[in-house]
């Protein structure tokens, strides 16, 4: 997997056998871009989708201040010269609502969410710990599946969506947790992300950056 902000970046290809190498090549994802774009010129759909993703690989160099005399979003022209933005507009409705998660059964709470600017990116929803002999008793499940509790280095407890692939990231997850003969079901949707960013004191290139992954999300969903 390569990090969105190193789209430019060219990475060393090496072919072992036996231990020795046998082949070397030097590539990146804007090479990987253009030679798609290439191949399948009169695609105008997957056009869009690499141009999105290059606009996302861009929007994610200016947050972190990366490279940003080589951006990704400098090479949408090569694709397609006539390539725009599209306007978000209103979002889907919400279907987040892990908030509601009773910590007098489960000893926990939802306190936030961090999403990673990856090629599959991942989401981490955090917990605050309120009853730490209820908690020992509680066990997740994500998208039916047992899953566990993490810490943090500061010793804050989340879970984790992994690898999410980019025509699913801002899906509905399923959550579920369970104490003794207690359950809830819950999910997340990286929607209510989105509009945290979008509508809270962040800065204007954490905004630019979650709404060119949105763009990029649709792109893919259109194409896949």
């Amino acid at each position: 997997e390569v990090a969105a902000r190193y789209m430019t970046t060219d990475i060393q290809l090496e072919l072992l056998y036996d231990g020795d190498v046998q082949i070397t090549d030097i590539y990146s994802i804007k090479d990987y871009a253009k030679a798609a774009a290439s191949n399948y010129a009169s695609d105008a759909e997957l056009k869009k989708l690499l141009c999105d993703m290059l606009d996302y690989g861009g929007a994610v160099q200016d947050y972190f201040d990366y490279d940003t005399d080589n951006k990704a979003s400098s090479y949408i022209s090569d694709i397609d010269p006539y390539w725009t933005r599209s306007d978000i507009g209103e979002l889907p409705v919400d279907e987040t609502n892990i908030q509601n998660l009773d910590s007098e059964i489960f000893g926990l709470r939802c306190v936030g969410v961090t999403m990673t600017a990856t090629s599959k990116p991942s989401i981490r929803l955090f917990f605050d710990v309120t009853d730490e002999t209820k908690f020992a008793s509680t066990k997740v499940y994500i998208g039916g599946l047992r899953d566990s509790f993490r810490t943090t280095e500061s010793g804050t407890k989340y879970i984790e969506i992994e690898s999410i692939p980019t025509p699913e990231v801002f899906d509905a997850y399923s959550i579920s947790f369970t104490n003794g003969s207690d359950s809830s079901a819950h999910c997340y949707s990286g929607i209510n992300y989105l509009r945290t960013i979008r509508s809270g004191s962040y800065s204007n290139n954490a905004k630019a950056a979650v709404n060119a992954l949105y763009n990029f999300y649709l792109s893919a969903k259109a194409v896949i």
